[in-house]
């Protein structure tokens, strides 16, 4: 849509050009070549007063298309009143059913929400989207996999303590993401990858993992709506797909789990960046605060188990 504007602003400006008699004779010579015609006669007023209309109607449309602000909005928790009374111009992918679905049932229902996802997907691929998300980590990480060919062009957060959002600004100051690497002699099969943005996550939680290679990613002063800006969400999500690549190249390796306490652009924009040629499985795990085992379950991205609940009690 955005292109057939352009290109109808365009013309309107080469039609209002004719009153230049070059340019006049510029354009008679191309349609006379075009259509093959021997002369072409062009009445310079109604040209460009018909090219005038059709500038200023692309013009206004192009700038209206652009100020709708198109939202997919991924609900996993409590109510959906924001977008609902702020703004009528969004997608829902309504996932709060999730924790009523048996666990037999959950690839069937990850199945529906993915499809309900692509949809989204064809419908804007042209124009893109904005994203926001209250929703389980995982949900949200293996539907940033279904958006990874789709522009996003703002991220909406909910602000700490109400019913408001923001929209996360272009500011290249942000704190930086550090890292902690240890168990680097482990003999397990598996790695684990922790991300500590909005609070620390403790040594007693991802104790289940035991003492598997992990790379524990942090930064200083953990809070609410610490990612603020673009670049920070992007620089940080590069940072992670990085360690997800290296960890991969390792033979013994088979697997990498990730854990979360952050807000959900960053596993989104990683669930739309991995790469399935260079990552091994990644499992995306879910805390349980009030469970024995803290992350009882997960979503495989990529894999042999892509796309499938995974029941991390078990394991």
């Amino acid at each position: 849509m955005q292109k057939i504007l352009k290109s109808g602003i365009t013309i309107g400006l080469s039609m209002m050009s004719v009153l230049i008699p070059d340019v006049k004779e510029l354009i008679i010579s191309i349609v006379e070549k075009l259509f093959d015609l021997d002369t072409v006669e062009i009445n310079p007023i109604y040209c460009s007063g018909l090219g005038f209309l059709l500038f200023i109607i692309c013009l206004i449309t192009y700038i209206k298309y652009n100020d709708r602000d198109r939202i997919i909005n991924i609900v996993g928790f409590g109510n959906n009143e924001y977008w609902e009374r702020n703004n009528k111009n969004v997608e829902t992918i309504d996932v709060r059913n999730w924790f009523n679905v048996k666990d037999k049932a959950k690839n069937k229902y990850l199945k529906k929400i993915l499809n309900d996802s692509d949809n989204c997907v064809y419908k804007y691929l042209a124009s893109g989207l904005s994203y926001t998300a209250i929703a389980p980590i995982p949900l949200v990480s293996i539907i940033g996999r279904h958006f990874s060919k789709i522009k996003i062009n703002n991220y909406y957060e909910y602000l700490n303590k109400s019913s408001n959002v923001k929209k996360l600004n272009n500011s290249i100051f942000f704190p930086r993401l550090k890292l902690e690497i240890t168990n680097k002699d482990s003999s397990n099969e598996y790695a684990l990858i922790s991300v500590s943005t909005t609070a620390n996550i403790k040594k007693h939680q991802i104790a289940q993992f035991g003492d598997c290679l992990y790379y524990n990613n942090y930064i200083s002063n953990p809070h609410q709506n610490s990612i603020y800006s673009k670049k920070q969400l992007f620089n940080y999500c590069n940072k992670i797909i990085e360690q997800i690549n290296e960890i991969s190249a390792l033979k013994e390796i088979k697997r990498i789990y990730i854990v979360f306490a952050t807000q959900s652009p960053l596993p989104f924009e990683i669930g739309k960046q991995l790469n399935d040629r260079m990552a091994k499985e990644v499992i995306i795990c879910h805390y349980q605060n009030d469970s024995c085992v803290p992350y009882e379950w997960g979503i495989a991205l990529n894999g042999k188990n892509k796309e499938k609940y995974i029941d991390l009690k078990e394991v």
